[in-house]
């Protein structure tokens, strides 16, 4: 061969580079081979053409497979010891499908238990599912659990490209991956011998399914898959739902406690800032108070961290025109557009309706059009001019878009080239930075007063959660929390332990018979015509109310009526625990079918979702 290319230099060269690495026994990518030499595929072609050299296909996977295991498990504290012996005697001792709540307090090495979990899983030839309620979780969580087990660990979650999903779906199916950790669509993941299933932070909201179908939670999900296979599955967390805590506290399912963190110092101490007080002495600097700002330069001349929550994305919530006062809003839904300052534009955060005009009112025409309240990005902004020399960065859904964009604001923050990190609920949960001594909440009363019956029990995790980013390598920390009503009794429910709060939360919810001493069933209908919509809810009620009486609630107009071109009317079932079962869901199904039935060519969408708002 290389005596019949003594006349082409470049398919010699090119043949000398093939053939060592043949000998090697290393396939060649084409690509790399031509790189080598400076060669064009046409010098491939010839030497291919010649019958010198054979082109093959071979598969290569997508997925990032990780570095075998080099870090060896932390010593185990006593009281953490104790709790994993507890896991082990409800796990081996204990009924199979029983679920298990391990209820630690943030920053107590839950994560330390459950892989040794799945180490114990593992060891006995069996796959582990690890959820997480966050893909940006994923981000550091993949981290550790590789650093302990290596390649065993694949990722699973929404953002991973389809190719990698597929790939994904087959090494599962093979058994290749024996660790998945993902978000609440691994729950759906072939598994071919599923051994062990663990729900990290167990009591978020993000696990629950609400649009599209199918409409489930994966925390629930997750303890009746465990059922079925008869495996166990262990719920971590340190707030969890009601409805998890009751069931534990009346024997329904297992209960280890963890009270201790495993290093030095106190949690966090809380401190409220009376934003009253803040205006009325003219302290306050816009949307910080005085307080507020001392603490974050303290932080930064210090060389330490901060977290401020901010729950609302983009630059401000709605615009209005100084000329005439219209407030522009979405076409499509009854909301308003959300200004976006860096890509210059409106938004609707519920069909994505963009206008990419945001100073030119679309009523008089005129220039004038300015920002009312604000987002994570103006928070950005005016702590950038507050707090000259101070890096700061920001994280909600606008900065982490794409397949590596949780890793890479997650990264800056722990590689400390970020000394402030402003964010929405995205920066409250799970996640673990040793440098971070403030933790600060900007208003803080929209937690409390959303429309819904659960916003106590959501303001209580969210800001526990949040607290707990903080001060976990010991050293002294805070969560000051800006509010304009200090005396709200909330307030000393969040500095008292969880078992206050949850038996206090509970007395109410019994008191008027909601969740978790009833079940929830929504039922929405769809339709462009709201006239139209009216009569067909009309006509469903009079099918439901005969036989649910006093538990149909309803129709009426959610707070946004109208969602990428649909009208909407909802009724709300409350069923007691002796009404809720197979046999409501089966009276319930021949209702809609009547309904359904008695206009088959109607064009009404109706939309059933269980245990909404959990």
């Amino acid at each position: 061969a290389f005596a019949a290319l003594k006349r082409a230099p470049q398919q010699e060269a090119l043949l000398l580079v093939v053939a060592e690495a043949y000998l090697a026994g290393h396939p060649l990518p084409e690509a790399t081979a031509l790189g080598r030499i400076g060669a064009s595929p046409g010098v491939a072609a010839g030497l291919v053409g010649k019958g010198f050299v054979q082109r093959i296909a071979l598969p290569v996977s997508r997925l990032a497979t990780g570095q075998a295991a080099t870090t060896p498990p932390p010593e185990l504290t006593a009281a953490q010891q104790t709790a994993l012996a507890a896991l082990l005697a409800h796990l081996e001792g204990g009924t199979p499908t029983e679920p298990v709540l391990l209820h630690g307090v943030t920053g107590s090495g839950k994560t330390l238990l459950l892989q040794a979990l799945a180490a114990r899983t593992l060891a006995q030839g069996q796959q582990v599912l690890y959820l997480v309620p966050e893909i940006g979780l994923t981000a550091q969580a993949i981290e550790r659990w590789r650093a302990r087990f290596g390649a065993l660990v694949g990722l699973a979650h929404s953002r991973l490209s389809e190719a990698e999903r597929v790939e994904t779906w087959q090494a599962v199916l093979r058994g290749d991956i024996r660790i998945v950790l993902g978000a609440r669509s691994a729950l759906l993941l072939p598994f071919a011998e599923l051994g062990l299933i663990l729900v990290d932070e167990a009591h978020d909201r993000s696990y629950k399914q609400a649009e599209p179908a199918p409409r489930y939670h994966a925390r629930d999900a997750a303890v009746h898959l465990g059922q079925q296979l008869g495996i166990p599955v262990v719920l971590s967390t340190a707030t969890p739902s009601l409805e998890t805590y009751l069931a534990a506290t009346e024997g329904r399912m297992g209960y280890v406690p963890l009270t201790e963190r495993p290093f030095p110092g106190p949690m966090p101490s809380v401190e409220l800032i009376n934003m009253r007080q803040q205006q009325a002495e003219r302290s306050s600097d816009g949307p910080f108070s005085a307080p507020l700002l001392d603490a974050l330069r303290v932080v930064v001349a210090s060389g330490q961290q901060a977290l401020v929550l901010k729950n609302r994305r983009g630059f401000s919530p709605l615009v209005v025109c100084t000329t005439c006062g219209h407030v522009p809003h979405c076409p499509n839904c009854d909301i308003s557009l959300t200004l976006h300052q860096a890509a210059r534009e409106l938004r609707c955060h519920y069909c994505g309706y963009r206008d990419t005009d945001p100073t030119t009112c679309t009523n008089c025409h005129h220039p004038t059009l300015r920002p009312e309240g604000m987002g994570t990005e103006r928070i950005e902004e005016l702590l950038r001019d507050r707090l000259p020399g101070a890096r700061i960065g920001r994280m909600d859904l606008d900065t982490t878009r794409g397949k590596a964009g949780f890793e890479r604001v997650i990264g800056q923050f722990a590689r400390g080239e970020l000394d402030v990190l402003v964010g929405t609920q995205m920066v409250t949960k799970g996640l673990d930075f040793g440098n971070v001594s403030l933790a600060a909440v900007l208003s803080a009363d929209s937690l409390l007063h959303y429309p819904d019956f659960r916003a106590t029990e959501h303001a209580y995790q969210l800001l526990t959660q949040f607290a707990g980013r903080a001060g976990r390598a010991g050293q002294p920390s805070r969560l000051l929390i800006q509010t304009y009503q200090p005396e709200h009794p909330f307030w000393a429910l969040l500095q008292a332990p969880y078992t206050v709060f949850a038996e206090a939360e509970l007395h109410l919810r019994l008191a008027l018979s909601y969740p978790p001493y009833s079940r929830l069933i929504q039922l929405e209908l769809r339709h462009r015509d709201l006239g139209f919509l009216q009569t067909e809810a009309l006509r469903l009620a009079a099918l439901l109310r005969p036989w649910l009486g006093g538990s149909l609630m309803g129709p009426e107009a959610p707070a946004i009526a109208r969602v990428k071109g649909y009208f909407r009317l909802r009724f709300l079932i409350r069923a007691s625990a002796k009404q809720s079962g197979r046999g409501l869901k089966q009276r319930l199904e021949a209702s809609l079918a009547a309904y359904r039935a008695q206009a088959p060519n109607q064009t009404v969408r109706t939309v059933v979702d269980v245990d909404p708002y959990s």
